[in-house]
């Protein structure tokens, strides 16, 4: 079982973690949170257009889009290739939300791709949804409450929504939605493939603390999602 943050003390690990000015800090699937002094990159067409700024202008104006206003600071980056960041460059691997799009194939890249571009001692911090705990709420309301099931399977996000008309279509391709989960973890299995990559010392976290990356609040503003797990580990 991986630890949590309250067993810290009883973790055994390196004496200190790399500081975020040791190499580049990798925001990866970024979507719209996209700080400065960080490589944010996203896979998304979104990310594609931002590039071109008069284009990327021209379209955020259009009114179907008034609410998806891109950040120009996204470089595009298809997280089911290898990466093109040098080995040992990177001291943070960063990714919210991203993981679970991936498929299990990608998912081990994505590992073996952050083991190679992080420096020894690096921090790998994922947020994903806590299978567990959606399962676990899930089972605790479902006597009580009408809409636990619906609750679940929007969690789980893994069918495309019916009757979407044209419109629907071009807007959702335009925006990367939907952008469905291709799998999802629990903490045992997360930890087992993160070890297996290569890494050490892994610690499940709370959200905007971070052992590695100092600043971790502008990635982590507000409350986040509901039964998120924050898992960090070492380069080793």
């Amino acid at each position: 079982m991986i630890p949590t943050n309250t067993d810290r003390a009883r973790v055994d690990r390196p004496a200190a973690a790399p500081t975020a000015t040791d190499g580049l800090r990798l925001n990866l699937g970024c979507g719209l949170v996209a700080p400065e002094g960080w490589v944010n990159c996203d896979g998304s067409w979104n990310a594609q257009l931002s590039r071109i700024r008069p284009l990327h202008e021209l379209v955020s104006r259009l009114p179907i889009l008034s609410g998806s206003r891109w950040p120009t600071n996204v470089e595009y980056l298809n997280l089911n290739r290898r990466w093109r960041f040098a080995d040992r460059s990177a001291s943070v691997v960063y990714a919210s939300h991203a993981f679970e799009h991936l498929s299990t194939r990608s998912a081990h890249l994505f590992l073996s791709e952050s083991a190679r571009v992080l420096r020894p001692g690096g921090t790998l911090r994922i947020v994903i949804p806590d299978l567990l705990a959606h399962a676990r709420a899930y089972v605790q309301s479902f006597d009580s409450d009408p809409k636990a099931r619906e609750q679940f399977l929007w969690a789980l996000n893994m069918q495309i929504p019916e009757g979407r008309n044209l419109v629907k279509i071009a807007y959702d391709f335009i925006t990367g939605h939907p952008s469905l989960h291709k799998t999802m973890y629990d903490p045992p299995a997360l930890s087992k493939m993160i070890v297996e990559a290569g890494f050490s010392d892994v610690l499940v976290q709370d959200r905007n603390v971070s052992r590695g990356i100092p600043d971790i609040d502008v990635l982590e503003a507000g409350p986040g999602y509901d039964h998120s797990l924050y898992v960090e580990a070492l380069r080793a």
